[in-house]
């Protein structure tokens, strides 16, 4: 009895277990379908508020015109064209009282009239003599060329002034015939090292306040004929010859060593360097009693035919001289 109630109650119990799964089966499906159906709601964009548009203001038509008043567009220029000259003829003396003066500005200077000089003709000239315009004798320092950092070979000496070895013999026997002749003569300037042309060029610049003057009167290295050697400057008083400033303010033109020098000098190799008339052709001078060898030959044809040193070299070759196109650059 006892094992047949225990029967019935497993059954009764299991049959409420599976009466329980097909509920569980029954409702499931609904459930899980529902949080999907369950989704809140979104709350729609607010619209967005209205601004009123301001009302345009009422623009009063332009009143009419009478028609007397109306301009006829045909007579409108005619009567302007009347108009204008008597407003311009009213306007022109308030234009004159405030309009500032206008200073005409100067016409550009025009170059100087020192152009290229005339160069000699050849067909005019007797044959040049046989030499070489590239031998020592005829290098060139002007203002408008250089030998830039020339020292002669060979120095020597006469009465403490220097001069190139080999114009030594010529300017002895210069001096010689001079003194002979009785002409008083010494050596006021004669060579001067690049170093001490260099000096002078820097001291004048600083003694003067515009450096062109400075270059004009020093003749800096390499333009400057001391500096070769070749160029003497011939004095007829002693104290000039130790005494560089009084030797510049001599006047040449009433000594009698002057005189002769300019008569005789090319019969020993040497030549006026700096004839006024020739300007154009060198530039600056270096000084009115500086003579310049260039050996005996050359120079007794340059003074037969009046001839610079410039003038002379171009004859044998047209580029052994520059020359500027507007003449003496130092005017």
């Amino acid at each position: 009895m006892k094992r047949s109630k225990s029967l019935v109650l497993f059954s009764l119990l299991l049959a409420a277990v599976l009466l329980a799964g097909c509920r569980m089966n029954a409702l499931l499906p609904s459930e899980m379908e529902a949080p999907a159906q369950a989704q809140p709601e979104q709350a729609a964009p607010a619209e967005p508020e209205e601004i009123p548009t301001p009302e345009p203001e009422e623009i009063p038509e332009p009143e009419a015109l009478p028609a007397e008043e109306i301009p006829d567009p045909e007579e409108a220029p005619a009567e302007a064209e009347a108009v204008r000259p008597e407003e311009t003829e009213e306007a022109a003396p308030e234009a004159e009282e405030t309009a500032p003066e206008v200073e005409e500005e100067a016409p550009a200077a025009e170059l100087s009239a020192g152009t290229l000089p005339q160069a000699p003709d050849p067909s005019q000239l007797p044959p040049l003599p046989e030499v070489d315009i590239h031998s020592w004798q005829f290098m060139l320092g002007n203002s408008y060329n250089s030998v830039a950092f020339y020292y002669p070979k060979e120095l020597a000496y006469f009465e403490s002034q220097g001069m190139d070895g080999r114009i030594y013999d010529d300017t002895l026997r210069l001096i010689t015939d001079a003194r002979d002749a009785g002409c008083p003569i010494y050596i006021a300037v004669g060579y001067r090292n690049q170093d001490f042309m260099l000096y002078l060029t820097l001291n004048g610049m600083y003694a003067m306040p515009d450096a062109r003057e400075a270059w004009k009167h020093t003749q800096p290295m390499g333009t400057n004929e001391h500096q070769m050697g070749l160029g003497i400057d011939f004095t007829d008083e002693i104290n000039n010859a130790a005494s560089y400033y009084a030797f510049w303010d001599s006047d040449p033109e009433t000594s009698v060593t002057f005189q002769w020098l300019m008569e005789h000098s090319q019969d020993y190799g040497f030549i006026y360097r700096y004839p006024a008339e020739k300007q154009a052709w060198y530039g600056t001078p270096c000084g009115h009693w500086h003579f310049r060898y260039v050996g005996v030959e050359a120079a007794q044809y340059m003074k037969e035919n009046d001839l610079c040193l410039e003038e002379f070299l171009r004859l044998y070759d047209p580029n052994a001289a520059f020359i500027p196109a507007h003449g003496n650059i130092y005017e």
